[in-house]
C-alpha cells in the first residue's frame, strides 16, 4: 500500500510544471551543502579553502541563475536579436563562434584555476565534473536550434531531456563531492 502511494505521489510530482527545476534545485542544494562541509574542514587561509570557496561560489551562482531562468532568457534574447537583424539563417555560424569562444574561456579558466585545485584526486574530479556542468549550461544557452528541439523532448511527465542532462551532471558533481569528502 505504501509503495503504491509513494509511486503515485512521485508520478504526480513529475507531471507538475517545473518538476525538472525542482529536481535540479535539490541537487544544487545537496552539492552546496557538501562543498560547504569540505570548505569548513580545510585549514584556514589554505589553498584548499580557496578552491572550495570558488566551488561554493560557482555552485551558488549557477544554481541561482538556473533557478531564475537566466540561461533561457539569454537564449530568447539571442533568438529575438537574430530575427530582428534578419540573420536567423546565419545564426548557426554565430552559435558555433560563441561555442568556440566558450571553449576558449573554459580552457583559460582551467589553466588559471588549476593551480588552486588541491592535489588529491577527489578535488580534481570535482573540478572536472563542475567544468562539464558549466560547459553544458553554456552550450545549451547558445542553443543550436536542432539541439534545442532535442533538449525540449519530454522524458517523464514534465521532465525534459534538458532537465535529465542537467540532473545527471549535477549528480556527478555531487558524487565527486561526496568522494572528496570521504578522503
Amino acid at each position: 500500500m505504501l509503495d503504491t502511494v509513494s509511486i503515485n505521489t512521485a508520478e504526480s510530482l513529475l507531471r507538475q510544471p517545473g518538476a525538472g527545476a525542482v529536481v535540479a534545485g535539490m541537487l544544487y542544494l545537496a552539492c552546496l551543502v557538501v562543498a560547504i562541509r569540505l570548505f569548513r574542514r580545510c585549514m584556514p587561509e589554505s589553498r584548499q579553502q580557496s578552491y572550495w570557496l570558488i566551488v561554493i561560489i560557482a555552485l551558488t551562482s549557477v544554481g541561482i541563475a538556473e533557478g531564475l531562468g537566466l540561461p533561457a532568457q539569454l537564449l530568447q534574447m539571442m533568438r529575438d536579436g537574430t530575427v530582428a537583424q534578419g540573420s536567423y539563417i546565419g545564426r548557426w555560424w554565430m552559435q558555433i563562434e560563441v561555442i568556440m569562444a566558450l571553449l576558449a574561456a573554459y580552457i583559460t579558466v582551467v589553466i588559471i584555476l588549476k593551480p588552486l585545485v588541491p592535489p588529491d584526486r577527489g578535488s580534481a574530479k570535482v573540478f572536472q565534473s563542475l567544468g562539464m556542468l558549466l560547459m553544458f549550461i553554456a552550450i545549451r544557452s547558445v542553443s543550436i536550434h536542432e539541439l534545442d528541439l532535442v533538449l525540449r523532448m519530454p522524458v517523464a511527465g514534465q521532465i525534459t531531456l534538458n532537465n535529465l542532462f542537467e540532473a545527471t551532471f549535477l549528480f556527478f558533481v555531487y558524487w565527486r563531492l561526496r568522494s572528496a569528502q570521504q578522503m
